[in-house]
């Protein structure tokens, strides 16, 4: 009973207050025993050495030799007193027999101890009911007794022995503990998902010096969620980037058995300036569970997050965290900007790339794409692309099997190499290839001049009169345009020598430019 009021957890840790009433019940309890012990060995000393006898029966032997026995009744004992009598007869026997007859001087002393007794035996039931009553209760022990699987063997071992070591568990029928509502439902979730993460291989090929035999050889792994019914496999750009071939293994569970099935992959399109592509495979429908999708614009910091994917070639590696960060900025393999990025402190590594980021409900909020670490592993902070950016590209290479975004047709200077220039704001342009639309234009990029200085090129300062800070601002306003659109660049140009000048005189022009598209321009 102590126990079950006093513990708080289920592992059988008895609180402080847990141990001080075991403690008092135990004294009680022992009070208890020595009072019923010293009631009864009082009585019994009292009537044979104090000469105070409790009623009883004598039974008579010869004249000089009288043997009394007493029945003790009050007690519920059979005590045998033998007495001798008094060698001055029988008569004189018989009158102290009367004598004891009468006298009943333990009965005081029992009443006393009965007493106590049922004190004892009051306050022993009384501090068990208020424990029941006002100790915090935890259902789940009362759960855990009612179990068939209940510990019957504990051994500690020796204080030497290793800290995962000194707790030892058997159960009567050999079952593991029950698990916990919100452990079972992380495992639900990822027996769910498994389906739908795919392990991804590449190769490439290359000549063998010793047949001269082509073969294939890999290059990598990586991670793919299963889109559509169709076949669809999403992933990131930079798995596939430098292979010349991909192979893709679905996982299944038929009959409570795990099979693997791989299959040819070919490339339906991809995206290098978000860093998605997508692959197909010829699998039956039956066969493919697409991911469900969530939406990124629905999720908040603080919130679960679940990363599954295949890190250093283990597949199907489930991973926990919490969404730590939002609107984060990555740059993709071609160097472009990648806006309102997810970012997890669940584990992701080498191989999770194009893996799923998931929410407890099971949905798909993000693609796991790209970590931060001084080392290459994980280091706690990773980012996932946002699904909503993933359904509006995906959605356009499936149908048109390629991502046509606006091009101007320059080179750009890095902000932050910009600045060591004095250029605060704008980007700088190192060059204007012949036959692009800024060249038909007229911008100007940087270039050396005959006596050897440099004379910086056009500063692109507004876009259709959105101002430009850096390349990302650039970037960012050119994604909500379309090739073959026309477009107003606001531009300043430097008058003078450049560099060696302590003024540089500038003025602003504005400049109008037909964009071209990414297939037009590399």
């Amino acid at each position: 009973l102590v126990k079950m009021g006093a513990c708080r957890e289920v592992n059988g840790e008895v609180t402080d207050l847990g141990r001080m009433v075991l403690a008092l019940l135990g004294l009680l309890t022992f009070f208890n025993v020595i009072q019923s012990s010293a009631g009864t060995s009082h009585s019994a000393s009292a009537f044979i050495g104090l000469g105070q006898p409790a009623a009883g029966r004598v039974t008579g032997g010869g004249p000089l030799r009288k043997h009394l026995s007493i029945h003790t009744r009050r007690e519920g004992l059979l005590t045998c007193l033998h007495e001798s009598a008094n060698e001055a007869g029988e008569e004189k026997a018989d009158a102290v027999v009367e004598d004891w007859r009468g006298y009943d001087g333990g009965s005081a002393w029992r009443d006393f101890a009965a007493s106590s007794r049922a004190f004892l035996s009051f306050c022993q039931l009384s501090l068990v009911s208020l424990c029941l009553l006002f100790l915090p209760l935890n259902p789940s022990t009362f759960d855990l007794l009612s179990q068939r699987n209940v510990p019957s063997v504990v051994s500690t071992l020796p204080a030497s022995a290793e800290p995962s070591s000194l707790l030892t568990v058997s159960y009567i029928d050999g079952t593991a503990p029950p698990l916990k509502r919100d452990e079972q439902s992380v495992i639900n979730l990822f027996e769910d998902a498994t389906p739908s993460v795919v392990f991804i291989d590449t190769f490439v090929a290359r000549r063998d010096a010793f047949t001269m035999n082509v073969m294939e050889f890999p290059a990598g792994t990586g991670s793919g969620i299963v889109w559509d019914k169709k076949g669809h496999i999403v992933t990131n750009f930079h798995v596939i980037e430098n292979a010349q071939s991909a192979a893709v293994t679905l996982t299944s569970t038929k009959g409570g058995k795990t099979e693997r099935v791989q299959y040819k992959a070919a490339v339906a399109g991809y995206d290098p300036d978000k860093d998605i592509a997508v692959l197909r495979i010829e699998a039956d429908a039956k066969d493919l569970r697409p991911v469900a999708l969530g939406e990124s614009m629905r999720v908040r910091v603080g919130q679960t997050a679940l990363a599954i994917g295949n890190p250093f070639g283990l597949d199907h590696t489930l991973t926990t965290g919490v969404v730590s960060g939002l609107g984060r900025e990555i740059r993709s393999p071609n160097g472009r900007r990648i806006d309102n990025v997810i970012q997890t402190d669940a584990a992701i590594n080498p191989g999770n790339s194009g893996g799923v980021l998931l929410d407890t409900s099971g949905q798909l909020i993000g693609m796991n794409t790209a970590i931060k670490s001084p080392t290459g592993a994980s280091a706690g902070i990773g980012f996932a692309i946002p699904v909503d950016t993933l359904k509006r590209i995906v959605e356009v290479i499936i149908r048109d099997g390629r991502v046509l975004r606006p091009r101007i047709g320059v080179t750009l200077l890095n902000s932050a190499q910009a600045r060591v220039l004095g250029i605060d704001k704008g980007v700088l342009v190192l060059d204007v290839p012949r036959e692009s639309p800024a060249a038909q234009a007229g911008m100007k990029g940087t270039r050396r001049s005959v006596a050897g200085y440099i004379e910086l090129g056009d500063i692109i300062v507004s876009l259709d009169d959105k101002p430009i800070n850096d390349e990302g601002d650039l970037f960012q306003v050119l994604e909500d345009l379309q090739p073959g659109q026309t477009v107003k660049i606001s531009v300043l140009r430097a008058e003078g020598t450049g560099i060696p000048s302590t003024a540089v005189q500038t003025k602003r022009l504005d400049l109008s430019i037909k964009l071209a598209s990414n297939e037009q321009i590399a």
